[in-house]
C-alpha cells in the first residue's frame, strides 16, 4: 500500500482522483495548499504537485520513502531533478497537456472583430455554434473542462507506474 499525497488539489481533482484510486489499496490524501516543509507527509511514497509548488532538495530529503513525484503540468522546472535523481526518485509530467487549448486560444483571439461574438465581449469565450442556427453556447476545451487530475490517477494506478 502506497501513501499518495496530492498538493494543490481542487474539489474536482479530489473527485476524479478518488474515483480513479478507489479500487486500489493505496492511502491517499488531498492538500489544498502548495507543498511546503510545514505540510509534508514524511511517509509519502508518491507526491503529486502542480506547477506552482516548488519541490526542493530539502523536501525530497525529508521524505525517505518517496519513490515518485508526479507533476500535473507540462513543465517540471519547479522540481529539483538533481536531488530526485540522487535519491532514485522518478519524476513524471504531463508532456502533451494543453496544446489544443493553446491552439484554440490563438485562433479565437486572432478573430479580427470582437464585436462579432454573440456577447460582444472584448475577451470572448469560445463558442460552439450549431449549423443552420444562430444559437451559440460557451464552449471550453477538453483540457480546461477536465483539467489534469484524471491522467495522473490513471498513471498512478497502471501496472507500469507501480513497477
Amino acid at each position: 500500500m502506497a501513501v499518495i499525497v496530492f498538493y494543490e488539489a481542487t474539489k474536482m481533482d479530489e473527485h476524479q482522483l478518488a474515483e480513479g484510486l478507489q479500487s486500489t489499496d493505496h492511502h491517499w490524501e488531498f492538500v489544498r495548499d502548495q507543498i511546503s516543509l510545514r505540510n509534508l507527509n514524511e511517509d509519502a511514497e508518491v507526491i503529486s504537485v502542480f506547477v506552482t509548488s516548488q519541490v526542493t532538495r530539502q523536501m525530497i530529503e525529508k521524505m525517505p520513502r518517496l519513490k515518485l513525484i508526479a507533476t500535473r503540468s507540462t513543465g517540471f522546472d519547479h522540481i529539483d531533478l538533481e536531488a530526485a535523481t540522487a535519491r532514485g526518485v522518478t519524476v513524471l509530467n504531463v508532456p502533451t497537456y494543453g496544446e489544443n487549448t493553446v491552439a484554440e486560444a490563438a485562433f479565437t483571439d486572432a478573430r479580427p472583430d470582437p464585436q462579432t461574438y454573440p456577447d460582444g465581449q472584448r475577451h470572448p469565450q469560445r463558442y460552439l455554434c450549431r449549423q443552420r442556427s444562430n444559437r451559440c453556447r460557451p464552449q471550453r476545451s477538453y483540457a480546461r473542462r477536465h483539467r489534469h487530475g484524471t491522467s495522473v490517477a490513471t498513471s498512478l494506478t497502471s501496472p507500469k507506474a507501480s513497477r
